[in-house]
Formats: structure tokens, C-alpha cells, sequence
């Protein structure tokens, strides 16, 4: 069955940047958690059959955080120092971008059975995309600077799951999935929901809670990690 989603996750997440292996800046800190609330954060999903009883989904979401913070000491943040006291105004952007395979590993056959569990095969496109501005200065030639970085830190990682579902009757259901990959020092993901769900006719209204961690590999410069929890609402269309 094809179906579309759209959702709402009030996703809470708050970078937070380190100095990585290959950091060269002595003398100042590079640790730096991004402050401020996210705005307005969409998801959508799209499901095709891909097979007796499996399914292909792709599923897309953004999520958008902006603060401000006064520097207490000399930072060094992405090769652009910020001295004590500046005022900083920090924006990020979060893309997530996930292709599942979801195969039907029990029962088989399906039947009537209540209960499936799915093996989850996928491949997840990440960016992290960060405007950090300082304090606009007025010089002595009357022309004005600003110290101001912006970096993006990306990375694109399989990852590997399951996904539980168990229906009580033929409109409410619950599912659990959750998937993970990464590698010793260097990158990882993690990516988990809950959801219930509850049918009438083709449309069906989700209510849920998810929770994803990033980090960007510390082998480089600098990098980035964070856990992003929230619960989410959202409505899907089946096609019949």
C-alpha cells in the first residue's frame, strides 16, 4: 500500500561543538553548546510496496535552533576566534534525510497474526549546517568588521534495525522501531520512535515520541554530536 505523511516533531536540540583530534588552537576553547530553542520542525514520510509484504519508506525532516550567548572566555569555533564578552548569535540547521527497506522477517506466512517484526535496511544522509556571528564592530576608519564562521559537517552512514508492530484491532495499532551504525572514534547515529496510531477510513492520526544522536567524527578539527528527543503528531494518507 502507498501512503503519505506529514509530522510535527517538537524536537528539542542543542549541538554542542568539540575540538577533535586534529585541533591546533592552543590557548582557547573550542567547546562550545549551542543555546536557544528550535522553531518549527516538519517531517515527511513516503511509503511504496517493494515486495510481497515489505516496503521502501523515505522519510525527510529539518529542524532549525537559534541563540544567542555572551563569550566567557576566548573561543576558537570553526577557525574564527571570538574574544571574552562578545555577545554571539548562534543558528543551526539539522537535515535528516533516510531511506528504509523494511522486510517482513516474522511471521511468515503473515495470516491473521496480530504481531510483526520487521528488519529495517537503510542508508541516512545527515548535515549540520552552523551561523555563528560575534559583536558588529565600528572601526577607527569608520568601516565596520564582524567575526562571524559558518561550517556545515556532514555524512552519509547505513544503519541497521528492527521494528516491532502489534495491532489490537483493525484501527488502533502500535509500533517501535530503531536503528543504529557507527564506528569506534569516528562517526555514529542512533535513530528510535514509538508511535500509536489510530485508523479511520484511509487517513490515519500518529501520536509518538522520537529520539535521534548524532556525531560528526572527531578525527578532524572539530566536531559535532547531539540527542535530539520529542514527541511528534502527524497524519498519513493511505492510497487504496
Amino acid at each position: 500500500m502507498i501512503n503519505f505523511e506529514v509530522f510535527y516533531w517538537q524536537a528539542d536540540p542543542h549541538p554542542t561543538i568539540q575540538g577533535g583530534k586534529q585541533w591546533i588552537y592552543v590557548g582557547t576553547e573550542s567547546e562550545l553548546q549551542y543555546p536557544g530553542t528550535a522553531s518549527f520542525t516538519p517531517g515527511a514520510v513516503i511509503t511504496v510496496p517493494a515486495g510481497k509484504d515489505n516496503s521502501l519508506r523515505l522519510t525527510g525532516l529539518r529542524t532549525l535552533t537559534s541563540g544567542t550567548f555572551t563569550a566567557n572566555e576566548a573561543l576558537t569555533i570553526f577557525g574564527q576566534p571570538f574574544n571574552p564578552g562578545d555577545y554571539t548569535n548562534v543558528h543551526s540547521e539539522f537535515y535528516n534525510v533516510k531511506l528504509s527497506y523494511e522486510y517482513l522477517s516474522w511471521p511468515y506466512p503473515v495470516t491473521d497474526s496480530k504481531f510483526r517484526l520487521k528488519t529495517l535496511w537503510e542508508m541516512q544522509y545527515v548535515t549540520i549546517r552552523s551561523i555563528i556571528s560575534g559583536p558588529i564592530i565600528v572601526n577607527s576608519d569608520g568601516t565596520y568588521s564582524q567575526s562571524s564562521a559558518v561550517e556545515s559537517r556532514w555524512f552519509i552512514f547505513p544503519t541497521f534495525g528492527l521494528a516491532a508492530e502489534y495491532s489490537f484491532n483493525k484501527r488502533f495499532r502500535v509500533e517501535v522501531r530503531g536503528s543504529a551504525f557507527g564506528w569506534p572514534h569516528r562517526s555514529d547515529l542512533y535513530d528510535t520512535q514509538a508511535e500509536a496510531t489510530y485508523r479511520r477510513h484511509q487517513f490515519e492520526l500518529l501520536a509518538g515520541y522520537k529520539f535521534f544522536y548524532y556525531k560528526t567524527s572527531p578525527q578532524s578539527d572539530e566536531y559535532l554530536h547531539s540527542k535530539v528527543p520529542g514527541p511528534y503528531l502527524g497524519i498519513r494518507y493511505n492510497l487504496q
